[in-house]
């Protein structure tokens, strides 16, 4: 599998889209090309795969946005334009949609703090990632969930992140680290021993800046 960016520079989250329906070792070529006018943002995407060339594209207005949520917004583009013309050669069944990364419902949580309302956000990802319905119905229970852990914390208070690069299974949004246990479970236990001496070392930091770890 090889892509090729035109006009843009989402590479990341392109190959976290493409490694949903195709495998390194498949013979795909797939050329992202953006198009960027004042009002506008579009990407068309071009697919050569076992002999046959496929194309789409997607677009977005990109009016009173700023430098963030542009580039936010083309990553969006250039990963729904990949979805779509992708599905036209393998056309699988992937309940979170183009949705990658390791927290699907963040930006469900930070439009929730926009004031946007539920069929605003449900609107904007089902046009924008493709996700199903009982999939954003998880993400949206889970990001009101968390706000309400949020809104008590204290200046002071915060979450600590501990990652276990072992898993039974890889979730189909999952971007991490990670690796199948059954090929690495000798590392397990020097892992934990290492992760031990970095938590020991963490907590004298977190004390020393008077932090308290809510979560």
């Amino acid at each position: 599998m090889k892509i090729i960016n035109i006009g843009h520079n989402c590479d990341y989250n392109l190959s976290l889209v493409a490694n949903l329906f195709f495998s390194p070792e498949e013979d795909a070529l797939i050329t992202s090309t953006a198009n960027k006018t004042d009002l506008s943002y579009e990407v068309n995407t071009k697919i050569e795969f076992e002999n046959k060339t496929y194309t789409a594209s997607f677009s977005a207005p990109i009016l009173n946005l700023n430098e963030f949520e542009l580039r936010r917004l083309e990553n969006v583009v250039c990963g729904m334009s990949l979805f779509l013309c992708a599905k036209k050669i393998k056309d699988k069944i992937l309940p979170w949609g183009t949705i990658t990364g390791i927290r699907p419902s963040k930006q469900i949580r930070q439009m929730i703090e926009e004031n946007k309302s539920d069929k605003e956000i449900y609107d904007f990802f089902k046009k924008f990632f493709a996700i199903s319905d009982k999939k954003f119905d998880l993400a949206l229970n889970v990001a009101k969930n968390e706000l309400s852990v949020i809104e008590k914390n204290n200046e002071n208070d915060i979450a600590l992140y501990v990652g276990i690069p072992f898993c039974p299974t890889r979730c189909l949004y999952c971007s991490f680290v990670s690796t199948d246990l059954n090929h690495s479970k000798k590392y397990v236990k020097p892992y934990l021993s290492k992760l031990n001496e970095e938590i020991k070392f963490a907590a004298s930091l977190l004390k020393g800046e008077g932090l308290n770890i809510k979560s």
